[in-house]
């Protein structure tokens, strides 16, 4: 019995370290944020553009990384939590390649729905290390447009190279990314797996147009009637595209269309409906044009809420309601979230005065016959004395 015991220990034991020694192997090959695969010579960093989930990926948006060497070795430095002694400046920065990232009208939204992603991929195979140590290279991102905010941290890759395993020589064990901040608690070197800009999330600089139809219970006007609005952007980056989104009462828009940069798009109003444009930069000019309607209405208009003040400095433009509207269309310029251009409908009532100009010559004759009469019996009157 002992002796089966024994063998049973045996070979639970043997089972244990080999569940250790798996833990061991995985653990080896774990991936951590902001960190190469082992003896990898390149690293993927996310390229990520955040919106309000609402606006096309900006046309031809287009980023890099430039690489610098620092002036000096940076000696004992922390990088999330982790020491790495005796850190050496960067060699040849000229051979480090990395892919450039392109966005474009046609990208999709990530599950998220608010970011469009891209990959920059850097590879350091092209430098010629002849020593083990720790590399270090400043990292900034090149690249604008309009209504983009670039995140201008300080970024630093440390290229991790070791004596080769066999052989002779070194190689590349570990690539690791970093973002340094500096605040008032000091500078903190952080290590990330993604770069991201603002593109209307959180930095106000992408715009919503809210269309409203209005038609007041006055005179004729019958809140039923339907009219046809056309929505033409005027971009100030050819090939943009926008979204137009019905508004609901449920709080779920509906998208009706996607328009590309100067496309006419129609839309039925009545009272009461509402469509919002999205994704437009200052630079972005957009027409609203009622067609003409053959019900005798009149079209006025109100731009409000398209006034901003920063740094001093007013932007946009509201217009008074009442303003008669533009047989072409009103040309708005938005630059604010709750930018609204209202267009008001009204038909007056008409009194009748068809029946009044036609009795009018019949009274007039019977009036001069009157006063010809008068006229006749007094001179008959005057010949009889």
């Amino acid at each position: 019995m002992k002796k089966h015991f024994n063998k049973l220990m045996a070979v639970i034991t043997t089972a244990i370290l080999a569940v250790t020694m798996s833990f061991g192997a995985f653990a080896a090959e774990e991936t951590h944020v902001g960190v190469s695969a082992k003896n990898a010579t390149s690293i993927t960093i996310d390229k990520d553009l955040i919106t309000d989930g609402k606006t096309v990926a900006p046309n031809g948006a287009e980023f890099n990384l430039k690489f610098e060497v620092p002036d000096d070795d940076l000696g004992n430095i922390t990088v999330g939590g982790q020491t790495y002694n005796d850190v050496k400046k960067g060699i040849q920065k000229e051979n480090i390649v990395v892919g450039k990232v392109q966005f474009s009208t046609s990208d999709s939204l990530e599950s998220d729905n608010i970011t469009y992603k891209k990959q920059f991929t850097i590879d350091v195979s092209g430098i010629n290390f002849t020593e083990p140590g720790v590399y270090a290279y400043k990292v900034n991102e090149e690249g604008s447009y309009i209504g983009v905010t670039n995140d201008d941290s300080n970024f630093m890759m440390y290229v991790f190279v070791e004596n080769k395993t066999s052989g002779t020589g070194v190689e590349v064990a570990y690539i690791v990314f970093s973002k340094t901040e500096t605040t008032g608690e000091g500078t903190t070197n952080t290590k990330i797996d993604t770069i991201t800009n603002d593109y209307g999330k959180n930095n106000d600089s992408t715009h919503g147009l809210i269309i409203e139809k209005i038609i007041p219970a006055v005179g004729l006007s019958n809140k039923n009637d339907q009219f046809t609005i056309r929505v033409k952007v005027d971009s100030d980056v050819a090939g943009e595209k926008f979204k137009i989104f019905k508004a609901s009462s449920t709080g779920v828009d509906e998208l009706v269309a996607t328009v590309e940069d100067k496309q006419e798009q129609d839309l039925t109003v009545t009272d009461g409906t509402k469509y919002i444009v999205y994704g437009l930069t200052e630079g972005d000019a957009v027409t609203v044009q009622e067609l003409e309607n053959s019900k005798g209405y009149t079209a006025t208009y109100e731009v409000s809420d398209n006034e901003v003040t920063v740094g001093g400095t007013t932007k946009g433009a509201n217009v008074a309601a009442g303003t008669a509207l533009p047989t072409n269309g009103a040309v708005i310029n938005s630059v604010n979230d709750s930018a609204k251009i209202t267009i008001t409908n009204t038909k007056e009532s008409v009194t009748p005065t068809g029946v009044a100009m036609d009795i009018a010559p019949y009274a007039l004759m019977v009036v001069l016959a009157g006063s010809a009469a008068v006229t006749f019996l007094r001179k008959q009157d005057q010949f009889e004395e």
